[in-house]
């Protein structure tokens, strides 16, 4: 399994990640990537035994609202809710079976989100 998200597009998507974590579940290890835009829209990112697309090496994405915007200060414990704009998750609470270039292309969306 591919554990690492390829951020590589053009657009500097590794510098709004607040926390990167690894866990295992069923003896298998997945990994979880946090992001967190200046809108103070972010994404939840994983790739875990359990998820949707897992077992076909792909990620599921959830979208986040985090309580401040801004990244001048990260903090990875900021609280944060699941939200469902529907421009993005199309009605869906998360996307999943996600190759890396199409986690970029929503991360990209939600980054625009007003």
């Amino acid at each position: 399994m591919g554990k690492n998200l390829s951020l590589h597009c053009g657009i500097r998507l590794e510098k709004y990640i607040i926390d990167i974590w690894e866990d295992t579940i069923m003896k298998q290890v997945g990994i979880h990537y946090l992001f967190h835009f200046p809108n103070g829209y972010g994404a939840s990112v994983v790739k875990a035994y359990g998820c949707h697309g897992f077992e076909n090496d792909r990620w599921e994405l959830a979208c986040t609202l985090y309580e401040t915007e801004g990244v001048d200060v990260i903090n990875p414990d900021e609280e944060y809710v699941i939200v469902y704009p529907y421009e993005i998750m199309h009605g869906s609470d998360v996307l999943g079976n996600l190759k890396d270039k199409e986690v970029r292309r929503i991360l990209y969306k939600i980054m625009k989100l007003r």
